[in-house]
């Protein structure tokens, strides 16, 4: 009978030492550990730590990871869709993030899928491109998509503004979101955010908690701007009023690992970049950081009516860090630093044929589109002119401009829209470009000659603004 008692002692030792010292929570009043004390999405508790690079560390009784930082580093779900969280250095990514560190440290961008396409050998991407034109009063909604062969193009129920969002956490489908009447719906959900007209949306996770955010761009009347942050799990929105709200793009301006954005206005043509506080609160407060003009110092080219305006947060020089590129009346590249995205330009570009800083003042009025085509170890800043037709390309260090040759094409309308993908699955980056009639044009990588037009079949000419959110889903 002692011999017994004391296996059924043992056994009850050997039974509580492997029960896992692992509280889980359900909400973020749960957790009370320490400053600013959140559940994570695996229901584990953490606390504020500026150590961390996501800022955050798990509390104790968490399981293995207690006292440990927070990693919210995942496998991208769909690599041909940005928004989503920052990748984990595994495989082809690895070589992603070696390129591009923000794309492991930040989050997956629109530059990190261009950097997938390039170096993921069994990646192959469809291209999805929601398509928002305007002409005075009318705007036209569509969804274009290539499948790898052709172009199609499907109308987006009526409204002020379409945009490709990442896929939900644990799916891996791009999802849009449809803008009218002060409503935002993605798929069966459907979010108020004011009376406002939308002008940009991209899922951002701005608090680096995985959740299911979206950043919003929008207007009140001609003046009044804000930067709206809404939260499609529980319906929340939380909005900051800035001084230009317009067509976006999102990034790291500080390397502090949390996203910020340059947003542009329809009203002043200048550029803010807008800068998430770094803070221990929850959620995360908006401010605006350095402003920079969009023109020249003396101001718009004369007799300048038309304003294309398009961002892209990308490597331009190639030494790994994320530079903006802002295109409008002007090209201006703000080149990254060690201590934040600079708010003067080193190159400005103007005028058609196109130039360059430095170069002789502007005698013809254009304005642009441009797009980022990243290869391994440089870029190539494509620029579309506009009234004229014409691409040219923009490389740095040094400066080069260099026309695109085209073909003869009398009457043909000019390019308002520029989109950067892999089209082909060659793991080279090819360029889609749109012209005001809503043609779609694209070159190929391999120097086919352009191909087009697509037509979208619009019953209107001579779109003043054309503006394209891009996704994609990989290929069998």
């Amino acid at each position: 009978m002692r011999a017994v008692r004391w296996i059924a002692i043992l056994a009850a030792i050997a039974a509580a030492a492997c029960v896992e010292d692992r509280y889980r929570c359900a909400s973020h009043e749960q957790c009370d550990v320490g400053e600013a004390g959140r559940c994570e999405a695996d229901q584990r508790c953490s606390y504020w730590d500026e150590t961390c690079p996501a800022g955050r560390r798990y509390a104790a009784h968490a399981g293995d990871v207690s006292e440990v930082c927070v990693d919210d580093r995942v496998a991208p779900a769909n690599p041909c869709a940005d928004g989503q969280p920052p990748a984990f250095p595994e495989g082809c990514f690895a070589d992603v993030c070696a390129a591009l560190p923000a794309c492991c440290d930040t989050g997956w961008s629109a530059a990190c899928v261009q950097q997938a396409q390039l170096r993921c050998p069994e990646l192959r991407c469809d291209t999805r491109i929601a398509v928002t034109a305007k002409k005075g009063t009318a705007t036209e909604l569509w969804d274009l998509r290539w499948d790898g062969t052709a172009w199609s193009a499907t109308a987006a129920p009526a409204g002020e503004l379409v945009a490709w969002l990442a896929p939900a956490r644990g799916t891996a489908e791009p999802r849009t979101a449809h803008f009218a009447s002060g409503m935002m719906t993605v798929g069966d959900r459907a979010v108020p955010f004011g009376d406002r007209s939308a002008e940009s949306a991209a899922s951002v996770d701005l608090d680096r908690t995985a959740g299911d955010l979206v950043a919003i761009g929008a207007l009140a009347g001609s003046t009044q701007q804000y930067v709206e942050i809404a939260d499609l799990e529980t319906g929340e929105v939380r909005e900051t009023r800035v001084g230009t709200a317009s067509a976006s793009a999102w990034g790291d301006f500080d390397h502090d690992g949390f996203p910020d954005a340059v947003y542009g206005s329809p009203t002043t043509n200048r550029s803010t970049f807008i800068i998430g506080a770094h803070s221990p609160s929850t959620p995360r407060a908006i401010v605006e950081g350095p402003v920079t003009d969009l023109y020249y110092a003396d101001g718009p080219t004369a007799g300048q009516t038309s304003q294309v305006r398009t961002y892209d947060w990308n490597d331009v020089t190639g030494d790994g860090l994320m530079d903006v590129v802002i295109s409008g009346i002007v090209v201006r590249v703000h080149e990254g630093g060690p201590i934040g995205v600079r708010d003067v330009s080193s190159v400005t570009c103007d005028c058609t044929p196109v130039k360059a800083t430095g170069i002789d003042s502007c005698t013809v009025s254009a304005s642009f589109a441009s797009a980022v085509v990243p290869a391994p170890g440089a870029a190539t800043v494509w620029m579309a002119s506009f009234p004229s037709r014409g691409l040219t390309t923009l490389t740095m260090n040094p400066t080069t401009l260099t026309p695109v040759p085209l073909p003869a094409c009398a009457g043909c309308p000019p390019f308002v829209a520029l989109v950067a993908r892999d089209l082909d699955g060659d793991h080279r980056i090819d360029v889609v470009a749109i012209d005001h009639d809503l043609g779609v044009w694209h070159l190929l990588a391999d120097g086919t000659p352009l191909q087009g037009p697509f037509a979208i079949p619009t019953t209107l000419a001579d779109f003043t603004s054309v503006r394209t959110s891009v996704a994609g889903a990989p290929l069998p």
